[in-house]
C-alpha cells in the first residue's frame, strides 16, 4: 500500500498472502487490508511518521490479521454490509436508519 499506488505484489508479499488465506477467507484478508487503512498508525501518524502498511506485515501472522480486522470491523460498525461493486472493488452500504 505505498503512497504513490505503485507497489510490486512481489515473491515475498505473495508468500506471506498465501500463508494466512490456509488460515482466513478472501473476505477477512480483504477486511485485514481495510482495516490496516484505516489505522491511523499503520498510515504514519506515529512518532516516526513513518507508514506500516506493507502487505507482507499485514500477513505476517494470524495476530497481525486478526488485529486488522478488528479494527476494520470496529470501523465498520455504522455499516451493514460491504459488497463488490461494478469495478470489482469493495464497497460499504450504509445502514438504512
Amino acid at each position: 500500500m505505498k503512497k504513490n499506488g505503485r507497489a510490486v505484489f512481489d515473491d515475498e508479499r505473495k508468500q506471506a498472502v498465501r500463508r494466512q488465506l490456509k488460515h482466513f477467507s478472501i473476505a477477512d484478508c480483504l477486511l485485514a487490508v481495510d482495516g490496516c487503512a484505516m489505522d491511523p498508525f499503520s498510515m504514519g501518524e506515529n512518532d516516526r511518521h513513518r507508514p506500516y502498511n506493507d502487505l507482507a506485515l499485514i500477513f505476517r501472522d494470524a495476530e497481525h490479521v486478526e488485529k486488522f480486522i478488528a479494527i476494520a470491523k470496529a470501523a465498520r460498525s455504522e455499516f451493514e454490509e460491504v459488497k463488490l461493486n461494478e469495478e470489482g472493488n469493495l464497497e460499504r452500504v450504509e445502514k438504512v436508519k
